[in-house]
C-alpha cells in the first residue's frame, strides 16, 4: 500500500514537472538566444521538450486512469525512474550545449538555473528516491564536470559549488523522503485502525440491534410467564391468609409489579433500538389520555398518600396517543416515584397552535446540571443503591426517544427541594364540539363476577390453570379450552352460556381469539361479550386485534383490572370499543404501532 501511494504522488508530481519544464524551456531559450550556437540551443530545446516535458505529462496522463493502482508496481517504479533520469539527462545536456566558455557570468547562471531544478525534483519527486537520484546525477553531473575542466579558478570553484549543492541536496532528500515515508505509513495504520474499529463499531451494532430485535419479537413468549405469575399471585391474594403469609403475599406482588416494570422498560428500549416503532398521527381527545392515567396511577398515588390532581381538557389534538400515552405515564410515574408528599398535578395549557401538557409534582427536584443527564439511559440521581424497586432509570429515556420520534418537544422546570414540572407539546388542533365522555368508563372496583360462567381459552396450560384458579376465587364458574375446537365442544355439551369470553389473541394452528369469539357466538347465537388478551407488539398483529373492536388487555395483565373490565362488559352486556380503553403495563408496546 505504501509502495502504491509512493508511486501515486510522483505520478500526480509529474504534472507539476512537465508544466514547470515547458515554461522554463521558453525561458531558457529566450535567456541563451544569440549567446551559444543556434544548432546546439536547438538541440538542447528538442532535448528539453522531449525527455522534460512530453514524457512526465504522458506519464501524468496515464496515472490518472488507474485510480491508484499500479500493478505490476515494478514496472511503474522502471517507468518512473526511466522517466526521471530522461528528464535529467535532457536538463542537465544544458551544462554542455548551453555552456559559454569565455562569460563566468553565463556560466554563473546556468549553474544557478541548473542547481535551481534539482532543488525542483527534490520537492517533486520526494516520494521515491530511485526517480530522485535518477534525475540529480544527470542534471549537475555535466556542468560540474564542464566547469572543472574549464582551467580557470573561477569556473573551478563554481564546479566545486555544484558538488557541495548537490550533495546538500542528497542530504535534505533522504531527510524528506524519511518524513514523508514516516506519514504514508502512519496515514495508513491510522486508516487500517479507523477501518477496525469501524468493523468493531459495525458488529457491536449488529449485535445490540440483533439483541433489539430478539427482545422484540420474543416479546410474547417472554410475557406468558409474567402473565401466569400474575394470575397465581392474584390467586393466592384472593385465598383466606394470615398476617404473615399476607405480608409476604404483599411483598411478593410489589417484587412481581417491579420485575413487570423493569420488564417492560426493556422491551420498549429494545423495540426503539430496533426501530420497529413508527409514529402514526391521528386527531383524539386528549381527555382521553387524561382519564386514563388518572384511572391507572391513583392507586399508586393513594397508596403513598399523594393528592392525584388530572385536570379535563376538551383539547382535541393530532399525535400519536398511545406513544404520547407512554410519554405521559412515564412522566406521571417519575413524578409520583420522587413525590414523597404533598401532590402530582397534571394538566394542559394552550400555546397559540400548540398544546402544552404538564407535571408537576413537590417532590424532590432536580439540579440544573443535572437536568440533562436524566435523559440518558440508565441515568438515576436518587438511587446511588441501585434498588431495582426504583426502575432502570429508563424511563425518561424512552420519553426523550418517542418525544424525538413524535417530534415533539419535551420541557423541564425545577427547583432542588421544591419539585419538578415536565412537560410535552403537541399540535392543537381545537375542541370537541359536544361534552367529552368519560375517558373510561372501568373504574377501579371489584366487580361482582359470583356465578357467572366464564370461557377461557389459551393455548398455554398455566395460563388456562392460573385463570382457572383466579377466576374461581372470584366466585366464576370457569370453562377453560386450548383451542377454538375445544371451546366449542364445550358449548355443544350443553354447557352454560357463558357470560363472557377471554381468549388469547394468538392461538395455535394461526387460529385468533377474535375467530374463536365469533365462532362460541355463533353457536350460542348471542353476542357474549369478548376480551382478548395478547403479548404480541408486532404493528400488523396490533392493528388487526384493534379492527376488531373487543377491548384488549395487554400482558401481564393486572388481575384487578381483569376483575374490573369482566364485571362491566357483563353488567352492560356490551364489548366496548377499543378506545375506551387502553390497559397495558406498556403502551409502546400496545397500540403504538396502530392508527385506527
Amino acid at each position: 500500500m505504501v509502495l502504491q501511494e509512493q508511486i501515486a504522488l510522483t505520478c500526480r508530481q509529474y504534472g507539476i514537472m512537465a508544466a514547470s519544464t515547458i515554461v522554463a524551456d521558453a525561458l531558457w531559450t529566450y535567456l541563451f538566444y544569440g549567446k551559444v550556437p543556434t544548432s546546439a540551443l536547438i538541440l538542447w530545446l528538442g532535448a528539453a521538450v522531449v525527455g522534460g516535458g512530453f514524457v512526465p505529462l504522458a506519464i501524468f496522463i496515464a496515472a490518472r486512469g488507474r485510480r491508484g493502482k499500479f500493478h505490476p508496481a515494478r514496472q511503474w517504479t522502471a517507468l518512473l525512474t526511466v522517466a526521471a533520469f530522461t528528464g535529467g539527462a535532457a536538463w542537465g545536456s544544458a551544462g554542455v550545449l548551453l555552456f559559454v566558455p569565455s562569460s563566468i557570468v553565463d556560466q554563473q547562471f546556468l549553474l544557478i538555473l541548473l542547481l535551481a531544478g534539482a532543488s525542483l525534483a527534490t520537492v517533486l519527486m520526494a516520494a521515491y528516491p530511485p526517480a530522485f537520484y535518477a534525475a540529480l546525477v544527470p542534471l549537475l553531473l555535466p556542468i560540474t564536470v564542464r566547469l572543472l575542466i574549464a582551467g580557470d579558478t573561477a569556473s573551478t570553484v563554481l564546479g566545486i559549488v555544484a558538488i557541495v549543492y548537490g550533495a546538500t541536496l542528497a542530504y535534505l532528500y533522504n531527510n524528506i523522503h524519511g518524513t514523508l515515508l514516516d506519514s504514508l505509513r502512519l496515514r495508513f495504520e491510522l486508516a487500517r485502525t479507523a477501518e477496525a474499529l469501524a468493523e468493531q463499531k459495525s458488529r457491536a451494532e449488529q449485535a445490540n440491534l440483533a439483541k433489539s430485535r430478539f427482545m422484540a419479537a420474543a416479546s410474547h413468549d417472554l410475557r406468558q410467564p409474567l402473565h401466569a405469575q400474575g394470575l397465581f399471585v392474584g390467586e393466592l391474594q384472593a385465598r383466606n391468609h394470615d398476617a404473615e403469609s399476607r405480608r409476604i403475599l404483599a411483598s411478593l406482588k410489589r417484587s412481581m409489579e417491579a420485575m413487570h416494570e423493569l420488564f417492560n422498560s426493556l422491551l420498549d428500549i429494545s423495540r426503539l433500538d430496533a426501530s420497529v416503532v413508527e409514529s402514526k398521527k391521528e386527531n383524539f381527545s386528549i381527555n382521553v389520555l387524561l382519564g386514563e392515567l388518572q384511572l391507572d396511577f391513583s392507586p399508586l398515588a393513594r397508596e403513598k398518600e399523594l393528592a392525584l390532581h388530572v385536570l379535563d381538557s376538551s383539547a382535541i389534538v393530532n399525535s400519536d396517543p398511545a406513544l404520547l400515552k407512554q410519554i405521559l405515564r412515564n412522566l406521571a410515574s417519575n413524578a409520583i416515584r420522587y413525590t414523597n408528599q404533598g401532590k402530582v398535578l397534571v394538566g394542559c395549557r394552550r400555546r397559540g397552535d400548540q398544546l402544552r401538557i404538564e407535571v408537576w409534582d413537590t417532590g424532590i427536584g432536580i439540579h440544573a446540571a443535572d437536568q440533562k443527564s436524566i435523559f440518558e439511559e440508565f441515568h438515576q440521581l436518587h438511587n446511588p443503591e441501585r434498588d431495582r424497586r426504583k426502575g432502570l432509570g429508563l424511563g425518561l429515556a424512552i420519553v426523550n426517544r418517542l418525544a424525538a420520534l413524535m417530534r415533539c418537544p419535551i420541557e423541564i422546570s425545577s427547583r432542588v427541594n421544591k419539585g419538578s414540572m415536565f412537560s410535552v407539546t403537541v399540535p392543537f388542533v381545537g375542541t370537541a364540539a359536544t361534552e367529552i365522555p368519560p375517558p373510561s368508563v372501568i373504574v377501579d372496583r371489584d366487580g361482582d363476577l359470583s356465578g357467572c360462567t366464564i370461557l377461557v381459552i389459551d393455548d398455554e396450560p398455566e395460563v388456562l390453570r392460573g385463570m382457572k384458579g383466579l377466576l374461581e376465587q372470584w366466585g366464576c364458574r370457569v370453562l377453560t379450552a386450548e383451542s377454538i375446537a375445544q371451546a366449542a365442544a364445550h358449548i355443544r355439551a350443553s354447557a352454560p352460556c357463558p357470560a363472557a369470553i377471554v381468549a388469547d389473541y394468538r392461538l395455535r394452528n394461526h387460529e385468533t381469539g377474535v375467530e374463536a369469539i365469533a365462532r362460541i357466538r355463533s353457536l350460542v347465537k348471542k353476542e357474549v361479550p369478548g376480551l382478548l388478551i395478547t403479548g404480541d407488539t408486532a404493528p400488523e398483529r396490533l392493528q388487526e386485534a384493534y379492527a376488531s373492536g373487543y377491548q384488549i388487555l395487554h400482558k401481564p395483565v393486572p388481575p384487578a383490572r381483569l376483575r374490573a373490565l369482566l364485571g362491566y362488559v357483563i353488567q352492560t352486556n356490551s364489548p366496548p370499543t377499543a378506545h375506551e380503553e387502553n390497559i397495558g403495563a406498556s403502551p409502546v408496546l400496545n397500540k403504538g404501532q396502530t392508527s385506527e
